[in-house]
C-alpha cells in the first residue's frame, strides 16, 4: 500500500458507500522560543574562588504556524576536567522533520471496530494500531441547532476524522558533544488535527466539511544556567522564563476558517472542503 492510498475506489457509487481522506500536514505551533545567556562571575568555596557562569532568558513569543527549529542551551564541560567549573554556555538548534502524511479509507454502511455504528476502516496510513502516529474515523449523533461551534443539523451526523503526528527524541551534536532531548517515553513534539464532516443518510455519497480542532505541544523546553534557582553556588540569579498566552485563536474554527483557523487547516494539509463516495469493490 502507498502512502497515498486511493482505496480500491472506482467512480462507481454502486454497491459499498466508500470514501478516502489524505493530506500532507505539519507540525503545528503556538509559540516559539528564543534565548539569551548573560554571563557573570560567581564565588565557588575554597580553593575556587571566583570563576565564570552563566544564566538563561527564556522568551517565548506568540507564532502560530508551522514548528519552527527551537533553541537548547547546556554547559560546556570542564576542558581541564576539575571541580572549579561552572559552565560556559553552548546552544544548540533543534530544526525537526515537521511534514507528516495521512490517509484513511472507511465505508459508512458497514459496522467497525472502534465503537457501535462506526465507519469501518479498510485501509489507513500508518496501519491502525500504531503509536503515536495515527489517523481514525468515527461517528458522532446529530447536534442540537444553533451551536457555538457549528452543527450538522437534524438527521444529519458528524464525522470525525482525526490524525495525530509525534517527533520523537533525538540526539544534537555540537561543539559541546552530544545532548539528548526528549526521552523514548516522552516524545519532543506531538501534534492533532481534527475534522469534522457533515454526514446525511439520504445523500450518502457526499460529506461536507464542517470545523476543525488542532492540539500541540505547548511549548519547547526551556533551558536554564547551571545552578538555576539557587541550587548551588554557581547560580547567576538571571534564569528566567515567561509565558506565552495561546489559549485563544483568532478568527473562526468553523468552515470556511478564517484568522488563525485558516492558518492552522493550511497546516493541516488544508482536507478536502467535500468527500465524494466511490465503490469500494477490489
Amino acid at each position: 500500500m502507498s502512502r497515498r492510498i486511493n482505496c480500491c475506489c472506482d467512480p462507481d457509487p454502486e454497491g459499498d458507500i466508500c470514501f478516502t481522506f489524505s493530506v500532507s500536514a505539519k507540525h503545528w505551533q503556538d509559540c516559539t522560543l528564543s534565548v539569551a545567556t548573560p554571563v557573570c562571575t560567581v564565588t565557588l568555596p575554597e580553593p575556587c574562588g571566583e570563576v565564570d557562569s552563566f544564566g538563561v532568558v527564556n522568551t517565548y513569543t506568540l507564532a502560530r504556524g508551522d514548528l519552527q527549529p527551537q533553541p537548547i542551551v547546556v554547559a560546556a564541560p570542564d576542558p581541564e576536567g576539575g571541580f572549579c567549573w561552572c559552565g560556559t554556555p553552548c546552544t544548540y538548534t533543534w530544526t525537526p522533520e515537521i511534514g507528516f502524511e495521512r490517509s484513511i479509507c472507511f465505508k459508512m454502511n458497514g459496522l467497525g471496530t472502534q465503537c457501535f455504528g462506526c465507519p469501518e476502516i479498510i485501509d489507513s496510513y500508518p496501519p491502525q494500531g500504531t503509536l503515536g502516529n495515527t489517523i481514525t474515523v468515527t461517528i458522532g449523533g446529530p447536534l442540537l441547532c444553533p451551536q457555538p461551534h457549528g452543527c450538522c443539523g437534524p438527521g444529519r451526523y458528524y464525522i470525525p476524522i482525526i490524525y495525530t503526528a509525534i517527533i520523537p527524541s533525538t540526539i544534537l551534536t555540537g561543539e559541546c558533544g552530544d545532548v539528548q532531548i526528549g526521552s523514548p517515553a516522552f516524545p519532543i513534539w506531538s501534534t492533532r488535527y481534527e475534522f469534522w464532516y457533515c454526514w446525511e443518510p439520504s445523500n450518502p455519497c457526499t460529506m461536507s466539511l464542517a470545523r476543525m480542532e488542532v492540539v500541540s505541544t505547548s511549548r519547547f523546553n526551556p533551558s536554564y544556567g547551571p545552578g538555576a534557582f539557587g541550587t548551588d553556588d554557581c547560580d547567576c540569579n538571571t534564569n528566567s522564563v515567561n509565558t506565552c498566552d495561546s489559549a485563544v485563536m483568532s478568527g473562526s474554527k468553523n468552515y470556511p476558517f478564517t484568522g488563525d483557523w485558516a492558518t492552522a487547516y493550511a497546516s493541516a494539509g488544508s482536507p478536502p472542503v467535500t468527500l465524494s463516495c466511490g465503490s469500494c469493490k477490489c
